[in-house]
């Protein structure tokens, strides 16, 4: 099943893989595996340090790799 979406904690909760895809061109810019395993719990993912460092990576993934300047 593929689901689009622009909430980094839904997909995070609900994706095996997350395809973070590029602002200008709409390419792939990187995969991420997301290892929690099933069922899910939002609580229980909420508590793993790795969920914070997958977050911290796919918008840092996003702010500095694949964003572009709309000034000028």
């Amino acid at each position: 099943m593929l689901t689009i979406t622009h909430d980094i904690y839904e997909a995070l909760f609900l994706a095996d893989k997350l395809v973070i895809m590029t602002n200008l061109s709409a390419k792939i810019g990187e995969v991420m595996e997301i290892p929690f395993s099933r069922p899910r719990d939002r609580a229980r993912i909420m508590e793993d340090p790795q969920y914070y460092q997958l977050r911290n990576y796919a918008l840092d993934s996003l702010f500095s790799c694949f964003a572009h300047d709309d000034v000028g």
